[in-house]
């Protein structure tokens, strides 16, 4: 209520901004009413007392100068603001038709208008709703779709990192093995090398050790060769000096025999001739010196 913010009077620039924020309104013509209503206290008519306080002289005279059909027989001016409101939205009045009436009529037909309005305003509203709502699940549907989208590019996105970091650890991990194989090679290259190095050597000490034998054993054999000829050559000089000492033993044993034999021959002779003869001493013993032991015979003349 305007006059309860402005007990001591309405000012003129509230007034008509409050009235050009009602003509832009559907309601332009009730509201105009209401409008004026506030200022009147809700009586029918406006007198100047109740118009000063909302209105400066200028508007009161442009409001009786724009008043058709008001009643200024009395000394004191009073305004009519329905028939003011009518005139002001084109309503026309029969010559017996009360103000009142038409305004019923107006607003029976304002009533439908607004009824047809708001039925229009709910028609676009509900399409604006269902609108929204289809946009919404549209948005939904679409933001769905783009999450779905989203999730996908993710989990492909995330599929491939993956695939690429187990390409990239399958490939480190054959870098590795084919390093560690290399390696492993390079150390049995090196083995092989060191191998061969110290078979090649073995071989070559083998091979001095070999001939060092081969030269060692043909001495030894050189040697047991010179031995064996020397022992030859000593058996068979053993074997010459004992055919030598077999041959004097037998030319002795011969030669004793002849010896004997002919002195057999010679005792035989002596036997025939008499008893004489020498004595032949044989060698000393511990017997007498003239036992049968040292002698070999008496011979006595």
């Amino acid at each position: 209520n305007m006059l309860k913010d402005y007990p001591d009077g309405i000012p003129m620039e509230p007034f008509v901004n409050y009235l050009s924020k009602l003509q832009k309104d559907t309601d332009t013509h009730e509201q105009l009413i209401e409008s004026f209503q506030i200022v009147a206290d809700n009586n029918a008519v406006l007198d100047e007392k109740m118009m000063a306080r909302a209105m400066d002289k200028d508007d009161i005279a442009f409001l009786k100068e724009k008043s058709v059909g008001n009643d200024e027989d009395g000394e004191e001016f009073s305004f009519n603001y329905k028939l003011f409101a009518a005139q002001m939205y084109g309503i026309q009045l029969a010559d017996d038709e009360d103000v009142t009436e038409a305004i019923k009529k107006l607003e029976a037909e304002k009533k439908q208008k607004r009824e047809a309005e708001k039925a229009r305003i709910e028609a676009e509203e509900k399409a604006r709703l269902e609108a929204e709502e289809k946009a919404r699940l549209e948005a939904e549907e679409k933001a769905r779709l783009e999450a779905e989208e989203k999730a996908r590019l993710e989990a492909e996105e995330k599929a491939r990192l993956e695939a690429e970091e187990k390409a990239r650890l399958e490939a480190e991990k054959i870098k590795a093995q084919k390093e560690e194989e290399e390696r492993l090679r390079a150390e049995a290259d090196a083995k092989r090398a060191a191998a061969q190095a110290e078979a090649e050597r073995a071989a070559a000490e083998a091979k001095v050790q070999a001939e060092a034998a081969a030269a060692a054993a043909a001495a030894e054999a050189e040697r047991v060769r010179a031995e064996a000829e020397a022992e030859a050559a000593r058996k068979e000089e053993a074997a010459k000096k004992l055919a030598a000492e077999e041959a004097a033993e037998k030319a002795r044993i011969e030669a004793a025999l002849a010896a004997e034999a002919k002195a057999a021959e010679e005792l035989v002779e002596r036997k025939k001739v008499g008893k004489k003869g020498v004595l032949t001493k044989l060698g000393g013993t511990k017997q007498g010196m003239f036992s049968r032991q040292n002698w070999k015979a008496r011979f006595f003349i």
